[in-house]
């Protein structure tokens, strides 16, 4: 399973902007991370007023380590192929420094369950 999450300033990324960005990035998690579409979360957030130093779109990325910890080993080379394949999509203006970010964050450890279902834990 891998989770994924964008967040976003309203003014600068509208709906339209947020769903083709959401759709390219769970194809390129599915290519590059090597993962089934249905194990592809993607959660869509507007940045809070709460926020501090956010800037206009970010990408966070969770992932287990793949088979034998290869994740572990590429994950550089996986955040750019993933860059790479949102480019077409993601406008000029949001492809630099200061304005937009994304993190791969790869665990070794942890657990999921099914909400309601704790004998399904893994």
């Amino acid at each position: 399973m891998v989770c994924a999450t964008i967040t976003r300033d309203r003014l600068s990324v509208d709906n339209r902007l947020a769903v083709q960005i959401r759709d390219a990035l769970h194809r390129a998690i599915v290519t590059v991370v090597k993962v089934k579409s249905e194990d592809v979360e993607i959660r869509v957030r507007d940045k809070g007023p709460l926020d501090l130093n956010s800037g206009e779109l970010a990408i966070e990325i969770d992932s287990g380590p793949g088979s034998d910890g290869w994740r572990l080993v590429v994950c550089a080379d996986i955040l750019r192929e993933i860059n790479a394949a949102l480019a077409p999509v993601v406008p000029e203006r949001l492809r630099r420094k200061g304005s937009s970010n994304m993190w791969l964050r790869v665990f070794t450890g942890g657990a999921s369950t099914p909400i309601g279902c704790p004998k399904m834990a893994h």
